[in-house]
């Protein structure tokens, strides 16, 4: 059986009109194939230890960087039911700086994959696949944007019930 996540997270925000694209993908994806809806995001950090009053405290010197472009770059399977399908994000040295910060800030250090789910769930590699080729067909991406918003996500039980506790913008 798997666990049940019971965790915070640092997820980097789309703006408005990315937020819309990748929304629609996210929902049509889950209505076909029967996964969870889910928030549009790239999780800049997972697992944070600390608790919320303390995370939003690095959360402040965090939005002391300035926004910043990212790419969603290319469609890939993941390793995992969190990272079933995935938009792949350029590694930037920027993105990987923020993500290294972020990790230093909270005393973490794990590997950094950014990325961009569309999909959560178990689905077959005949599946994913299927779906990752016919995406690949609609030249969504690259898709380019400007990172503006950093949230704290409260990740517990099912996707559709993960709470936003707060957000900052980037300088």
């Amino acid at each position: 059986m798997q666990r049940e996540l019971d965790e915070y997270s640092l997820w980097l925000e789309l703006p408005h009109q990315e937020y819309g694209v990748i929304r629609k993908i996210i929902t049509e994806i889950a209505q076909e194939i029967k996964t969870p809806v889910f928030e549009p995001h790239i999780t800049l950090l997972g697992g944070i230890p600390q608790n919320p009053t303390e995370i939003m405290a690095g959360m402040r010197q965090l939005a002391e960087t300035q926004a910043f472009p990212l790419t969603l770059a290319n469609f890939s399977l993941g390793e995992n039911r969190y990272r079933c399908l995935i938009a792949e994000c350029e590694r930037t040295e920027v993105l990987m700086n923020f993500n290294t910060e972020a990790q230093e800030l909270f005393g973490m250090k794990e590997g950094y994959r950014p990325h961009l789910s569309l999909m959560y769930g178990d689905a077959t590699l005949e599946t994913k696949v299927k779906l990752r080729d016919r995406l690949s067909q609609t030249k969504i991406l690259p898709l380019c944007f400007a990172v503006g918003v950093l949230s704290l996500w409260h990740i517990k039980g099912a996707a559709n019930k993960w709470k936003k506790i707060s957000e900052v913008s980037l300088s």
